[in-house]
């Protein structure tokens, strides 16, 4: 076979897997998002630089490992997309004349960057008609094929791109006991390092084999005899100390997503700086190394002088905890998904230590992606029902002593009045995008992060956030209703909103609390 051609049939296979196994929204959903924002950072460049419009040169911001294919997709509508920007048209009307973006029965258009003084539709037209360039794929065309997930062979890839919606195990774990001691894919940055990824019977949390006489069977650090007293250092360190694991079960609050704004400011973009793009994806946009629930590294990855989590917090206390932590938290978890990760957790009752566990879903069970009434959210007696069957997983698997934690879900009313009318990062050099265009594109799409606050609609905003108390106190009734024979329950206010009083009393601003580009995850760097 021809080798431009296999590349050729390499990219076409590659979109139109993503397009089938990750179709979501309307109006073309997430391909249309990743378009827009594509050329509306291009088009930006062009303006910094002051230079013609090249988007090949867009390729040189990318990691050795990515440039060929970039350059690929140049290839395939890059000469298309420069001669629509030359022609002044917006990044909207260049993704919707490509046919990457369209308007589904029943829907409008939807546009990210103000719309053409004539009109979406207008505009759109005359854009095709004016095209000379044809690309070798029209989007169009990708979107018309049935599903391939569906056919043989592919069907296996998409479950594996999937994979992290039933099972948090890390992908790479030669010994199969849940630990790696590779970082990404679920690796040693979501969980304790492995340090011996060949016997399943050495792993972080574990009580010593043969009091780590030999060798560091739990992980910590700590093996042989302290020949001044004759006894293992296992014991003269650790015993009595009350060792115990962190587990933290969440969302992507608890996962720490996070969007570097660089990556969506063009005015800040120089080459290298998407170098660390392939652990970013690696780790679905999460930086769980880096979270207040298992954070273990500084920002900087110099030094823990500023470091501060959960985790940390039990590991200064008692250095025998070291490594002993597990964050089963992913982007979307809700009660009703959580349900399925719970066997991911690595704990066994009879050789383990104790475990102090946070259930934390903070927001997904209120913060749906689109909604056409109330009745969409999920009713608090099914919403009981979810927890009561996880804490009774958890039973199953905890050792005896252990304590799990509620935390109540966040209160995100301040979301929409401290960020709606401030200017999103994509915005920033033309001050012509405020988070208000990004929510109200985004929610057109059905493909927003959180309809029911970020929505100019005041009453859905108050809706969510009476819904969010209505489940919170679900949460806060069930220590007394509930009894474990492994551990015990309790509740916990989320802290989200006195953490946003105690900044403003010292002269901050709640709109700094937020990540700068989605604007609804807390931000971790203050």
């Amino acid at each position: 076979m021809n080798y431009k051609f296999k590349i050729w049939l390499t990219v076409f296979v590659f979109l139109v897997v993503s397009q089938s196994c990750y179709s979501k929204g309307v109006n073309g959903g997430y391909p249309c998002a990743a378009c827009t924002v594509f050329v509306g950072i291009i088009k930006q460049l062009a303006g910094i630089h002051n230079k013609p419009l090249t988007l090949d040169k867009f390729c040189n911001y990318l990691p050795e490992q990515y440039y060929e294919l970039c350059k690929i997709l140049f290839n395939t509508w890059g000469a298309s997309i420069i001669e629509k920007l030359r022609q002044r048209q917006t990044p909207d009307v260049v993704c919707y004349s490509l046919g990457i973006c369209r308007v589904d029965h029943g829907q409008t258009f939807c546009h990210l960057f103000p719309e053409p003084k004539t009109g979406m539709a207008r505009a759109i037209d005359k854009s095709r008609l004016k095209a000379k360039v044809h690309t070798f794929f029209h989007w169009s065309l990708v979107q018309s094929l049935p599903s391939l997930c569906n056919l043989p062979g592919i069907r296996r890839v998409c479950d594996s791109l999937n994979l992290f919606k039933k099972n948090l195990d890390p992908s790479i774990d030669l010994d199969k006991d849940k630990y790696s001691t590779v970082q990404v894919l679920r690796g040693s940055v979501w969980r304790g390092m492995d340090c011996n990824d060949f016997d399943d019977s050495i792993y972080p949390g574990r009580k010593p084999l043969n009091d780590d006489i030999e060798r560091d069977s739990n992980c910590n650090g700590i093996y042989g005899i302290d020949t001044d007293n004759g006894y293992p250092y296992e014991t003269s360190l650790c015993e009595g100390t009350d060792q115990r694991g962190i587990i933290y079960i969440g969302d992507s609050v608890g996962a720490h997503f996070h969007i570097p704004s660089s990556w969506l400011t063009p005015a800040e973009m120089f080459p290298g700086v998407f170098e660390n793009v392939s652990f970013v994806l690696a780790n679905e946009f999460d930086w769980p190394h880096l979270s207040f629930a298992t954070g273990y590294m500084d920002s900087n990855s110099l030094s823990h002088a500023n470091m501060d989590s959960l985790y940390w917090r039990l590991h200064s206390r008692n250095r025998c905890n070291h490594r002993d932590y597990q964050n089963l938290s992913f982007n979307g978890a809700n009660t009703s998904t959580i349900i399925h990760c719970i066997k991911s957790i690595s704990r066994s009752q009879t050789t383990d230590y104790p475990a102090i566990v946070f259930y934390a879903s903070m927001g997904n069970d209120v913060c749906l992606s689109y909604m056409e009434s109330p009745a969409d959210w999920i009713s608090k007696e099914t919403y009981k029902q979810n927890v009561v069957r996880t804490l009774d997983e958890l039973d199953l698997i905890l050792p005896t002593n252990s304590h799990v934690i509620l935390v109540g879900l966040v209160n995100g009313s301040s979301i929409y009045p401290s960020m709606a009318h401030r200017l999103h990062p994509i915005g920033q050099l033309y001050g012509d995008v405020t988070y208000l265009d990004t929510y109200k594109w985004l929610n057109c799409m059905q493909i927003g992060p959180c309809f029911g606050w970020m929505n100019e609609n005041e009453t859905w905003r108050e809706a969510t956030t009476k819904k969010a108390l209505e489940l919170t106190n679900v949460l806060r009734d069930l220590p007394s209703t509930y009894s474990a024979r492994s551990f015990k329950l309790y509740f916990l206010e989320n802290p989200i909103s006195k953490a946003i009083k105690m900044w403003k009393e010292n002269g901050g601003e709640t709109w700094q609390l937020s990540e700068p580009v989605d604007s609804l995850h807390p931000t971790q760097v203050q």
